[in-house]
């Protein structure tokens, strides 16, 4: 049986050309039809794929997150997965976190906006 010595398999490996890792940002999508953005997986390292609320802003239709001056305001309910982190900080330009939700009594429909974790 032929074997391959070590220091040519560890040779082998350092002259490979390596593929370089970059952080991946999480995946975020808007379901229109139910009013909600959903961020990250539920498969992968939990909240290894962190994101701010601005780059949510640009992933999502424009009248759904709104930055009114620091004071962001979201018409749509925001589901938070497993795998990703939502950063809210005063640090990034947000003073204020609104979630509008309605209610129309003579329709009898409602509409209540809110932020789950899974």
């Amino acid at each position: 049986m032929f074997q391959i010595p070590l220091v040519f398999v560890l040779a082998l490996c350092l002259w490979l050309p390596g593929t370089p890792l970059y952080a991946q940002g999480p995946a975020i999508s808007y379901n229109d039809s139910i009013k909600t953005i959903f961020i990250g997986s539920n498969t992968g390292v939990p909240g290894s794929q962190v994101v701010q609320l601005s780059a949510v802003a640009a992933a999502v239709p424009e009248s759904v997150l709104i930055n009114q001056g620091g004071i962001w305001l979201s018409r749509a309910s925001i589901v938070v997965e497993s795998t990703a982190k939502l950063e809210i900080r005063q640090s990034d330009g947000v003073t204020e976190l609104h979630l509008e939700s309605f209610v129309d009594t003579e329709a009898r429909e409602r509409s209540i906006t809110f932020i789950q974790v899974r």
